[in-house]
Parts: C-alpha cells; sequence; structure tokens
C-alpha cells in the first residue's frame, strides 16, 4: 500500500496600525495532490492454499488459490484564500476570511465552490469600567460557510478488481447509483454569544445560541436489491440544525499547590429535513441498536 500527499502554498502578510487601529491581512494559495496505491496477493483462507505448508511465497501458491485486489486513486484541489482582522482600541474586532476551491472530484460546471465568513467581538470591559470584579465581559457574533467535496471516482461508475474466481479474473462496479452532476455540500451557520469572567477569572459564564443549514449534503440512500443496486447517490436538499450552549465554570481552590476547577455544560441541539432531493420521503440519519433506520 502507497499513500502520498504533496503540497505547495505561497502566503503575503501585510499589518499596520495606524491612530487607534489596528490591521491584520494575508492572501495566499494551496495546491494539494494525494495520491493511493494498494496492490495485494495472498493466498485464500489465510495460508490454507500454500501448496507446501509455513513457505510463504507466491510461487507456493496453486493458481486456483491466489486471491489478488489492485486499486489506486488521485485527487487535487486549489485553493486561494485570503484573511483580515481589524480592531480599534482594543475593544472592537472584525475578523473577516474568504476562501475559493477547485476540486477534482466534482464535474468541472460545479468543482468551483466559494465559502466567506465574518465574525464580531465586543470587549466591554475595555469599552466601560466595570470594577475590578469583572475580568471579561464580551459579545461575540459570527457568519460563516464551509464547503466540502467528496471522494474521488464518485460521479461515474468505473471497473475495481475483485481478484479472481478459479481462473477467471473477476472485476465489479459501484453497488450505489452514482451522481454525474454532483454539487458541493454547502455549510452556512451564524452564532451570537456571550463570555462574562469575574473576581479575576474565579468565576465563569459563557453562553453561545447557533443556527446551521447544511445544503447539497452528499449522501447515499439505500435502494431495495430488486432495483439492481444497493444505494443511490444524492445531493440530500436542505438541513436545518439550532442549539444552545451554555457553560458555567468556577476555581474554587487557587493556590501555589493546588487547583481546582469546576465546570458545568449544557448542550441541547434540534436537526430537521427541510428539503428532500426528488424522489425521496425520508433520509435515515441514524439507526437503532438492533440497526433499523430512524428516518429524519
Amino acid at each position: 500500500m502507497s499513500r502520498r500527499e504533496q503540497n505547495a502554498d505561497f502566503l503575503f502578510a501585510y499589518k499596520t496600525r495606524f491612530s487607534d487601529f489596528s490591521l491584520n491581512a494575508s492572501a495566499g494559495g494551496n495546491y494539494m495532490f494525494q495520491y493511493a496505491a494498494n496492490n495485494t496477493t495472498k493466498a485464500k483462507d489465510g495460508g490454507s492454499g500454500l501448496i507446501i505448508p509455513g513457505i510463504y511465497s507466491i510461487g507456493n501458491i496453486a493458481p486456483s488459490n491466489i486471491q489478488y485486489y489492485s486499486s489506486w486513486s488521485q485527487k487535487a484541489i486549489y485553493s486561494l484564500y485570503a484573511l483580515a482582522s481589524l480592531g480599534y482600541k482594543d475593544y472592537i474586532y472584525l475578523d473577516l476570511t474568504a476562501r475559493n476551491d477547485w476540486s477534482s472530484t466534482l464535474p468541472e460546471q460545479n468543482r468551483s465552490y466559494f465559502y466567506p465568513s465574518a465574525s464580531l467581538s465586543l470587549l466591554l470591559n475595555n469599552m466601560i469600567d466595570m470594577g475590578p470584579s469583572v475580568s471579561l465581559a464580551k459579545l461575540r457574533a459570527g457568519v460563516a460557510m464551509v464547503g466540502n467535496d467528496t471522494d474521488p471516482y464518485k460521479l461515474m461508475p468505473t471497473l475495481g478488481d475483485m481478484g479472481s474466481w478459479g481462473d477467471q479474473t473477476r472485476l465489479t462496479t459501484s453497488g450505489t447509483l452514482l451522481l454525474p452532476d454532483l454539487k458541493p455540500e454547502i455549510q452556512t451557520s451564524w452564532e451570537v454569544g456571550a463570555d462574562l469572567a469575574f473576581y479575576q477569572n474565579r468565576l465563569r459564564i459563557e453562553g453561545t445560541y447557533y443556527a446551521a443549514e447544511n445544503k447539497n449534503q452528499i449522501l447515499n440512500i439505500g435502494l431495495p436489491p430488486s432495483s439492481g443496486s444497493s444505494a443511490k447517490q444524492i445531493n440530500a436538499g436542505l438541513i436545518s440544525s439550532k442549539g444552545l450552549e451554555l457553560s458555567f465554570g468556577g476555581t474554587p481552590i487557587s493556590t501555589s499547590d493546588l487547583t481546582w476547577d469546576v465546570n458545568f455544560i449544557y448542550s441541547k441541539n434540534m436537526t430537521k429535513i427541510e428539503e428532500l432531493a426528488e424522489g425521496f420521503n425520508y433520509i435515515a440519519l441514524w439507526t437503532d441498536a438492533k440497526g433499523e433506520q430512524l428516518p429524519g
């Protein structure tokens, strides 16, 4: 088995400060190439196919007992990206990012996908004198998009090596119906939250409310065996999630010899299928302990 990944990067950075403002910016790109190959030759049934027991060589395997497999794959992604962080008087910060990827695993008309992000933070304790008991009072909000491609050779059927059956070579194709005009997955999310700390960080409170939408998720949907295929690849449609995270923490004991931290975390998430691909009435998001599908 052989795996190889090559990466080439370039990056330009700029940093300055003028009056009450500070700016850190950078722009760059990345080229990634992945290659994998696998060649396996062995005797059937863990060695029982050997002509002379204990001699482990290919020449000591009867032709009818040889099993062999081979595979290889390639994947490349080109990326351009930019980042900027703008600060004002050390209490307002705006962070911006932008990225575009071109993936070889997607069809030509869909292989380019763009995803930006933006976040804003306000340090209220630096804006207003809140007294020595307040260590941190921070409000934050952000919105982001994330793109994702798929594995190599997921657009059309390809022949694969399945080994031999006696003296006959066997080839196979995927049991999944593939989607030639596959689209990249795009997740759009936003969140708002606050971070509070008191008494030199001895008492801490954090809270975040978030929402996310996953569009064109690349999923395999099971098909009845009578169709001749085991599954069908689809862009799922639209799946949304909403949730809340709360954290309460404290440091009851803090000495030069001993520090004791206590943290309590509460989280809740709800996922809902908003849209489905044409021809499907449900998506199995998980299975129970018996392996039965539970539709979303």
